[in-house]
């Protein structure tokens, strides 16, 4: 296995936003008024499973015939700083996963009486980790000044987010002020284009802007909200609208040249983006043509 291959599939599974925590996920549930745990199990891995069997089945052949065939240009390989950070025990693996796992447990599915939101779940976590490393290394100031590590990174996210949805809102709001979605819906309704059509049309419509931006909260941010207007108009599910465009807004970043995750895996192995690009678009392809005909079988 090449650099370029496993940077490849490392790209690509930044694109399978399927967890309760991912911001678009979160999204697409409160556009559906459905609880993200519910909308993860119902609607979410119903379509994640085949779909990433496909587009895993396709990064196998794909990275074998591109490495055969060994034309990429390789550059020097970006060095990785070595981490300062002590060693921690193997078991501190399952922090990550703890509040998706809170997430199941205290939702309709297992606990109903509990109400727990993903932020709550991750800040209890977070807590709990500061609380064990103070036990275990009986360093108080220097535990909560890494700690702070979280809401600094939160802050620098929160920046671009902020004014991503804040864009996304006055989008949607001109297209739904100008008339746009009325004459939409009623032009879908004129052709007998029904909920199929459309829910390929905003899902194109996603994942083009996706590829050009690098960004996939953007484009989804800006068509996500007009999905309750289209799926009334139209007598659909908006689960069944909302559910393939979140899906698109991650995969076709993973096969988008100016995507940041796409350009980090990239320098780390030493190759162009548009090298990885061209080992990506193929399965991501592919994974989101399954997103959309497993999504129109099981919901219409």
């Amino acid at each position: 296995t090449s650099a370029a291959s496993a940077a490849a599939v490392i790209g690509t599974s930044a694109g399978m936003t399927f967890a309760p925590t991912a911001g678009t996920a979160s999204l697409a549930a409160k556009v559906a008024n459905l609880d993200p745990i519910i909308y993860l199990v119902q609607y979410q891995l119903p379509i994640a499973v085949p779909t990433l069997i496909v587009a895993g089945a396709a990064h196998y052949f794909v990275q074998r015939h591109y490495d055969r065939k060994a034309d990429d240009v390789y550059s020097e390989v970006v060095e990785v700083k070595k981490s300062d950070a002590p060693a921690a025990p193997k078991w501190y693996a399952i922090f990550p996963v703890l509040p998706i796992a809170l997430l199941i447990i205290f939702s309709n599915l297992v606990v109903s009486s509990v109400k727990l939101d993903t932020i709550a779940a991750l800040f209890m976590v977070w807590m709990g980790v500061v609380i064990i490393e103070v036990i275990r290394c009986r360093d108080v100031k220097k535990i909560f000044k890494d700690a702070m590590a979280m809401f600094q990174s939160m802050g620098k996210m929160f920046a671009g987010i902020v004014a991503l949805i804040i864009c996304a809102e006055f989008f949607a709001t001109g297209l739904k002020t100008s008339g746009l979605i009325d004459i939409i819906i009623n032009s879908a309704q004129g052709v007998g284009a029904g909920m199929g059509a459309m829910t390929v049309l905003l899902t194109g419509i996603v994942s083009i802007v996706t590829f050009l931006t690098g960004s996939g909260v953007g484009a989804y941010s800006s068509f996500a909200a007009l999905a309750p207007d289209v799926a009334a108009g139209l007598g659909g599910s908006v689960e069944a609208l909302v559910t393939p465009m979140q899906f698109a807004s991650g995969m076709i970043r993973a096969m988008s040249p100016v995507a940041g995750v796409i350009i980090a895996v990239a320098g780390a192995a030493g190759v162009s983006p548009v090298a990885i690009v061209r080992r990506t678009w193929i399965p991501m392809i592919l994974g989101l043509v399954t997103t959309l005909i497993v999504n129109m079988i099981l919901f219409g």
